[in-house]
């Protein structure tokens, strides 16, 4: 399955190049995001054998780090393009949760860093014009999972944000969740945005449609779903008259 999917994504880079067809590419970077996981059972149980109830879930938004960011390659025909990329991805998930000793609830946070390789159809309005409107599709590849732990940067800018506690106590807990998540993920990816020239502006949902959990616990609970809003904010680096008016006269002709 990996395989297949480094094949496809030489092929998709090497396409615009054998075709000879209209292609750009840019970087990207995500400065916000809002998320939310649900779990299958009401009740975690960690290898301490301390437990927590899960409560209702909720999106809370972050901003995860400046390292969220990556490159892209769009190759373009007409109203219709499709596009792919290779990304860092810090990705920030969120839980009500409650000790059962305490009836205060608080937030937890479940944090890690993956590659992701998106892989989108985007259908776009007003492609004659400066300011373009459009509306897209796809999937999202996660692959790795970097564990971060509360004693580094990335992590201390998730504590600002999450207003989590950075104690051992909670970090070995976190590696616990950590541990239970596969590390190549599958997510299904629509959105919006817009294009003014080079810079461009997304809004889009990932929702996982593989499995989450690494295994699974009868005993436990397990990963269920996963909702990830993002804000991407990109530049594109086009052919030298790709953005020109003899270039747009070109696409409408054809």
């Amino acid at each position: 399955m990996r395989k297949a999917y480094i094949i496809l994504i030489f092929s998709f880079f090497g396409l615009p190049y054998l075709s000879g067809q209209t292609f750009e590419f840019g970087i990207q970077f995500i400065p916000i995001q809002a998320s939310m996981i649900l779990f299958d059972q009401d009740y975690i149980i960690y290898n301490d054998y301390t437990s927590q109830k899960i409560l209702n879930p909720s999106f809370r938004l972050s901003a995860p780090s400046l390292s969220n960011s990556g490159l892209f390659l769009r190759y373009i025909r007409k109203k219709v393009s499709f596009q792919t990329g290779l990304n860092f991805q810090n990705n920030v998930y969120f839980y009500g949760k409650r000790i059962l000793s305490d009836y205060t609830p608080t937030f937890a946070s479940l944090f890690y860093s993956s590659i992701d390789i998106p892989f989108t159809a985007t259908y776009t309005f007003r492609h004659d014009e400066p300011v373009k409107f459009r509306i897209l599709a796809g999937i999202n590849n996660k692959i790795f999972k970097i564990r971060r732990n509360y004693y580094s940067v990335f992590s201390k800018s998730f504590d600002y944000f999450n207003y989590a506690t950075a104690n051992s106590a909670d970090d070995e807990k976190r590696k616990f969740m950590i541990d239970k998540l596969r590390s190549f993920i599958v997510y299904f990816r629509s959105g919006i945005g817009m294009e003014y020239y080079n810079f461009t502006a997304d809004l889009f949902v990932d929702k996982n449609i593989t499995s989450m959990n690494r295994y699974i616990d009868k005993y436990n609970a397990n990963f269920k779903d996963t909702y990830q809003i993002n804000l991407a904010l990109g530049f594109s680096i086009a052919p030298k008259d790709l953005k020109s008016k003899k270039y747009i006269r070109k696409l409408n002709k054809e």
